[in-house]
């Protein structure tokens, strides 16, 4: 677990990951995450951030908009940390055209189209931006999702 965990009614960013992300990884991933959030300031002034794995392709970073509100600036520079994090482990962190699904227990990619020839799965939505409506409404059948309009 992080030591600097998502809080309620933070503002989140979902990133999903090209292949899945083990424990082990995660375990390796972590301080260099901890170090990020602990540093992630806007304009000179520190965030209150945090951070979890939701499952083996799908990272969350949030901030606690109502203490220190993020800039484009600050937004950047996670997107350049997770560059960077993911040339060093081989990672995408950025994948925009798969869904993350949990089917039969288990946590799958799939490509959009292939999202409506199953059943019974659930999809990661991740046009959430709120940590509340994540933990509500983040893990939902394909057609309570934001992108149900991405599954033909």
């Amino acid at each position: 677990m992080s030591n600097y965990p998502i809080s309620k009614g933070n503002r989140i960013w979902i990133y999903q990951t090209n292949r899945p992300i083990n424990e082990l990884e995660q375990d390796k991933i972590n301080p260099e995450l901890d170090a990020f959030i602990a540093e992630w300031a806007t304009h000179g002034t520190q965030l209150s951030g945090g951070y979890q794995w939701i499952n083996p392709y799908i990272l969350i970073l949030g901030v606690d908009e109502k203490a220190v509100m993020p800039s484009g600036c600050s937004i950047d520079s996670s997107g350049r940390f997770l560059r960077e994090l993911g040339s060093k482990y081989s990672i995408d962190f950025f994948v925009r055209m798969k869904s993350v699904i949990l089917h039969n227990e288990e946590w799958k990619q799939v490509d959009f189209n292939e999202v409506s020839e199953l059943n019974d799965i659930k999809v990661v939505d991740t046009t959430l931006t709120d940590w509340n409506d994540f933990l509500e409404k983040g893990i939902v059948a394909p057609e309570e999702s934001g992108l149900v309009s991405l599954f033909n």
